[in-house]
């Protein structure tokens, strides 16, 4: 039988309780959430309503990364110095593009 607290009880609960996590958020529906707390290598989950939202402290997006322009140094790399490290000779951008226009994509 599942034990159903008071919001005032399960306020100061959680607020008193050391080390315990928030671990997972399960959306169920509309305003219904199944929250997932770990405590004392226990999982605890709540089923409730979100009603009311009284304060948000959303962080700001984290920036978007850049795509680098870098080249990798094995595309640089002399077809010789591949075959000699027993590379493939695709790592070489100029002879990849060569052997592409020669044979076409389905090569």
């Amino acid at each position: 039988m599942a034990l159903i607290p008071t919001k005032p009880s399960l306020a100061k609960s959680l607020h008193q309780a050391r080390d315990i996590r928030l671990s997972r958020i399960d959306h169920l529906g509309d305003h219904h959430l199944m929250l997932h707390f770990r405590w004392k290598r226990r999982t605890i989950k709540f089923s409730c309503a979100i009603l009311e939202v009284f304060d948000a402290d959303l962080p700001p997006e984290p920036p978007k990364k850049q795509v680098s322009e870098r080249r990798s140094p094995l595309k640089e790399l002399p077809v010789e110095v591949l075959m000699k490290a027993g590379r493939p000779l695709y790592f070489n951008e100029q002879w990849l593009r060569e052997k592409l226009k020669e044979h076409g994509l389905a090569a």
